[in-house]
Formats: structure tokens, C-alpha cells, sequence
């Protein structure tokens, strides 16, 4: 069961020192498009990498990977997730994936180029932005 809402958390932009927990909805599983599947995010790590991606967010596009509301953005983070709703080819609910997630608790995303180990997202708002990290 996906509940209907998740924390996540956000980092002023312009003050990396400030931070905070928000509750968001979560994405809905009822109404997944082809191709879309949800995460539960279960683990991740957090290293002065992590605090990298905060400070060059703006030149090099880390805080467009997973969109915040205005002024405040998710840090990217390295870490493991399951699949917990799919209505992606070849992609099965219970899959568990290495990638690079937001600090939240479900994340959904589009399947895009598929292999044996794994797909890339394929979502709109992450095609102009590093292939690397939509893997």
C-alpha cells in the first residue's frame, strides 16, 4: 500500500545551512502512464559528495534532477530503491535498482533505455541533463 503522502527533504538554494522535512503527496499509483513506474526509496548515503552537488546545483544542473518548490531544492543522493507499482514493460513490481534518488521516500519515474541491470528515467524534465545519473 502507497500511502498518500511522503517526506522529502529540502535545502534553501541560497542557504545550503538551512533544511527542512516537508510532507508532499505522493505520486499517484492509480494513474501511471505507459512506461511509468514507482519507487519506494528504502536506503541511501549521504557524503561531503552529496554536499558537492548542493553547492554547483545551479551550474551544473544537480537540483533540476528532482524539481522543489521554488527557492529550495532535493539533493541528489546515491542509493537503493524497489519497484512498488509498474506499468512499465519489463519491469516488475519487487525489483530492487541502484540509482541516483531524491532524500524522500517514493519517487516515480519513466522507463526509458532498458538492459539486463537496469533502465535509465526517461522523464521529460531530466533529458537535457547528465545521462550518467538517469541510469
Amino acid at each position: 500500500m502507497i500511502p498518500a503522502e511522503q517526506q522529502q527533504v529540502i535545502v534553501n538554494r541560497s542557504n545550503l545551512h538551512e533544511a527542512q522535512v516537508e510532507t508532499v503527496a505522493t505520486p499517484d499509483a492509480d494513474n501511471l502512464e505507459a512506461g511509468e513506474v514507482i519507487l519506494q526509496i528504502e536506503k541511501f548515503g549521504f557524503s561531503a559528495n552529496n554536499i558537492t552537488y548542493a553547492v554547483v546545483g545551479e551550474q551544473v544542473k544537480y537540483w533540476q534532477f528532482f524539481p522543489a518548490k521554488a527557492g529550495w531544492g532535493i539533493v541528489p543522493v546515491w542509493g537503493f530503491a524497489k519497484v512498488v507499482k509498474s506499468n512499465a514493460e519489463n519491469v516488475a513490481e519487487g525489483t530492487r535498482l541502484y540509482g541516483y534518488l531524491p532524500m524522500a521516500e517514493y519517487l516515480k519515474v519513466k522507463v526509458g533505455k532498458l538492459n539486463p541491470v537496469g533502465f535509465s528515467d526517461g522523464s521529460a524534465h531530466r533529458a537535457e541533463l547528465a545521462p550518467v545519473y538517469n541510469f
